[in-house]
């Protein structure tokens, strides 16, 4: 499932690019009053497809009519050079616009999206995906506990070992103050080992 959404929105991604630019532009002239001339559904639609294309496309109505409407508009403004885009980017926009408007370019892939958003759906409502997020949550939950109790170990490991060292320089003190005793009072060098 995952795969084939991730091929038709690839897919879909594909088909936009060529009007993205173009997509910004008038989705800038309606912010701005340059007379776009899209409703506030459209420019709502538009931001989706430029930031959620498979989610813009699979949530619209069969033979995705808002997009046609905001590409009807956008070939207007092309046609009209209100967008002042470079003749190459205008070209492959116009190319893109006509395959999407006269030859239904995206029939198929929004087919394949709605059937994709569906799949996901069922997906995420079955008791498996339930079952699945509740072991992962409990996982987590896991995983927080044995990383403090890691921290605790390493902290007490820490002061043992200090602990250790700090026995090991009072060990090696009080034998060089045995030793320099004895030698003061015996003048005998001797060794502790």
């Amino acid at each position: 499932m995952w795969k084939l959404k991730g091929k038709t929105q690839q897919r879909i991604e594909t088909c936009i690019e060529a009007p993205s630019k173009p997509f910004i532009k008038v989705q800038a002239l309606s912010l701005h009053g340059g007379g776009a001339g899209l409703t506030p559904d459209e420019l709502v639609k538009l931001d989706q497809y430029l930031e959620k294309p498979f989610v813009a496309l699979a949530t619209e109505e069969f033979g995705y009519p808002l997009l046609k409407q905001i590409m009807e508009k956008l070939n207007r403004l092309l046609v009209e050079d209100k967008l002042k885009l470079k003749p190459d980017k205008a070209r492959k926009a116009e190319q893109t616009l006509n395959d999407i408007l006269n030859r239904n370019m995206l029939t198929e892939i929004h087919t394949k999206c709605v059937e994709a958003a569906m799949r996901e759906r069922q997906l995420t409502r079955s008791s498996e995906m339930e079952e699945v997020k509740s072991n992962l949550s409990a996982m987590k939950e896991k995983s927080e506990q044995l990383k403090i109790r890691k921290e605790n170990v390493e902290s007490h490991e820490a002061v043992k070992e200090h602990a250790y060292k700090d026995t090991l320089e009072r060990i090696a003190n009080t034998k060089k103050a045995i030793e320099k005793n004895v030698y003061n009072s015996l003048s005998q060098k001797i060794k502790i080992l």
